[in-house]
């Protein structure tokens, strides 16, 4: 028996070599006795003709071939017999393993710089080599007990270290893979302008900056040489638009993915290249015909035009404007890099005169117009006026002389504003003084005062419903019974001015006549109604008589009266019910009578009682007899009158 012993850290590797010589005369076994775990091999012997056997499941072993198969690490006694002979031979399997594991990997953008891939350790007499998939993609690193780095990796793939024993050469790999992924770059579209011209008057609003196309899951950055120009952009899957851009300068877009996070510069980095541009035209804004203006600019070394010479013209140097016909011509100052400003200038004749309205009331705006210029009022205690808008404002009867002076200093035009008062405010009530009263009761209309040549109207709502010209005192409109909201409106009838009285006032809805029974009996009911239905009723004596809210229906308590009561807000009617109780002792008796005495056999005739006692509980009843001693009862025959179709000569009575 031969052993050798390597001891590697984390495991110990035993290797034993052991023959025994059989008692027969069989030849020994030959072949590799010792193998790796997973591997095969072929075992004979110089006598044929025999069967081979393995004592451990470890291997397995074909009976007739030979052919060992190593399923697990560890020994097995092999046997091979002929006949009552037989050898054994030692079959060592060898494994390899690692309680290390593969690190790194990661995400990479495409053009990165790779990520690390090693170990968590490594064992002496242990060879590492790095694969993906099936290829090796490094050279063998021996361990050394401490981690292994197979450097840094930029290609996409599953990672994983192969390990094999120095002494055995048995394989196997770490636990894990490492995984490499290379996300790519946003697609790249082109950055310009609109027009392409990078060129601007400085002032200018600048030119529109687009990126030629997006994807969604990319954020898009604008940057004026390394400076960021407000927030990102999130793709749209089409045409970007970073707006009006007027700064100098080189620009360029950062594209950025949204979740790989990788970046790239869009092509096309235009620039903007400000050119010399004039200030702002200072000078008059009109001209009189015949006339002239001086126009001037900060910056020199431009030159003057009119865009209408038969209107007016202008110095090409000096910007000396001369007015030649009323209208308007725009004056242009133009530099050599070709910016300009324009002014809009106005060439006026003598001034016209004032339109607008002049006879104002007061509290009453007018606007007055007269061309460009400044407006004055001679009394601002009875008008003001706006110096350039031209809006008069009427304070207090009177008049006061309206001045216009022209900007263009080519005369001046004046009006006489006249401010009529207006009537004055006196007060619409009711009767008494009130402002709300029930329609169906009506009041008296007035106004507490009024003026000479005024005329008074009374509104509901839009429609009118009195008119009345002032007296100097009160006014009576009569009495009001309609229901509706009721306004006053005085009109001077001179002047044409207006003026709202004080005073809304209100006519309340109110219930109509009551309708229905009011003489009822104890135990009795009457229906009430009324021609408005969103009332309420009520008894003054439920001890008399009590009713339905609602309903209206009345039920006789006791004998006497109550006054019902049906009321709608605060406005109502009334009505007395009379509650009679049943009638005692006998009644009085009446006459009972027919249309005709005689009628032919199938002809109707009438019955009819009259002169009886007419009182609560009193109940008629016809009877019939053909001899007139015998009575019976005529069924359903009950009423006063009742109409009869006799079969034979009969007899009529009614009782009570």
């Amino acid at each position: 028996m031969i052993k050798f012993m390597n001891i590697k850290s984390g495991f110990l590797l035993l290797i034993t070599l052991l023959f025994t010589l059989s008692t027969s005369a069989l030849g020994p076994i030959t072949g590799r006795l010792s193998i790796c775990e997973g591997d095969a091999t072929v075992l004979s012997d110089s006598t044929p003709g025999g069967t081979w056997s393995s004592s451990n499941i470890i291997v397995t072993i074909g009976s007739s071939t030979g052919m060992v198969t190593s399923l697990l690490s560890g020994t097995s006694t092999i046997t091979y017999t002929v006949g009552s002979s037989y050898v054994t031979a030692t079959m060592i399997v060898n494994s390899v393993s690692s309680s290390y594991a593969i690190t790194g990997g990661g995400s990479i953008c495409v053009g990165g710089s790779g990520v690390p891939i090693g170990t968590t350790g490594s064992d002496y007499g242990i060879d590492y080599q790095l694969y993906d998939a099936a290829s090796s993609v490094s050279s063998i690193i021996h361990g050394n007990g401490s981690p292994l780095s197979f450097g840094t990796y930029t290609a996409a793939g599953s990672y994983n270290v192969h390990i094999t024993d120095t002494i055995t050469r048995c394989t196997n790999h770490l636990y894990g893979h490492a995984t490499v992924t290379v996300n790519p770059l946003p697609t790249r579209y082109t950055l310009s302008f609109v027009g392409g011209s990078g060129a601007i008057c400085a002032g200018s609003p600048g030119l529109d900056l687009v990126l030629s196309g997006s994807q969604t899951s990319a954020s898009y950055q604008l940057y004026l040489g390394s400076t960021p120009i407000g927030s990102p952009i999130y793709g749209t899957g089409s045409t970007l638009d970073f707006g009006l851009q007027s700064a100098a300068g080189t620009y360029r877009v950062v594209a950025s993915g949204i979740s790989t996070l990788c970046t790239d510069t869009m092509s096309g980095t235009p620039s903007i290249t400000l050119l010399a541009s004039p200030g702002p035209i200072t000078g008059a804004s009109s001209v009189c015909a015949g006339a002239t203006a001086s126009l001037s600019n900060s910056i020199t070394g431009g030159t003057w035009a009119s865009a209408n010479t038969s209107i007016a013209t202008v110095g090409s140097s000096s910007g000396v404007v001369l007015g030649l016909v009323s209208g308007t011509s725009t004056i242009s100052y133009r530099l050599s890099s070709g910016c300009y400003r324009t002014i809009s200038i106005a060439v006026v004749n003598l001034v016209p005169p004032i339109s607008g309205s002049t006879r104002l009331c007061v509290g009453t705006t007018s606007t007055l117009t007269d061309g460009g210029g400044t407006w004055t009022s001679s009394n601002p205690a009875v008008a003001t006026i706006g110096s350039t808008s031209g809006v008069v404002s009427p304070l207090s009867a009177g008049t006061s002389r309206i001045t216009f002076t022209s900007s263009g200093s080519c005369g001046v035009a004046s009006t006489i504003v006249t401010v009529n008062p207006i009537p004055t405010v006196y007060a619409l009530h009711f009767t008494g003084g009130r402002d709300t009263v029930c329609a169906s009761a009506g009041a008296h209309l007035t106004l507490s005062g009024s003026q000479l040549s005024k005329l008074y109207t009374i509104y509901s709502g839009a429609v009118t419903i009195a008119n009345a010209y002032g007296t100097g005192s009160a006014i009576d409109f009569g009495t009001i019974t309609a229901e509706g909201t009721f306004t006053a409106v005085a009109y001077d009838t001179v002047s044409g001015c207006s003026q709202n009285m004080s005073g809304i006032l209100c006519t309340l809805p109110s219930p109509g006549t009551i309708f229905g029974i009011t003489t009822i009996c104890v135990g009795s009911t009457s229906t009430l109604t009324n021609a408005a239905t969103t009332g309420l009723w009520s008894s003054s004596n439920t001890a008399i008589a009590n009713i339905g809210s609602t309903s209206g229906i009345v039920t006789g308590v006791a004998a006497g009266t109550a006054i019902i009561t049906y009321r709608i807000g605060t406005c109502y009617r009334t009505t007395t019910v009379n509650v009679i109780s049943l009638c005692t002792g006998t009644p009085v008796g009446g006459v009972a009578s027919v249309v005709s005495a005689t009628v032919c056999p199938g002809e109707s005739d009438s019955l009819y009682a009259s002169g009886y006692s007419s009182t609560c509980g009193i109940v008629l009843q016809w009877q019939s007899s053909t001899d007139g001693t015998t009575w019976t009862n005529i069924s359903g025959y009950t009423r006063r009158n009742c109409l009869i179709n006799p079969a034979l000569s009969s007899f009529y009575r009614d009782r009570k």
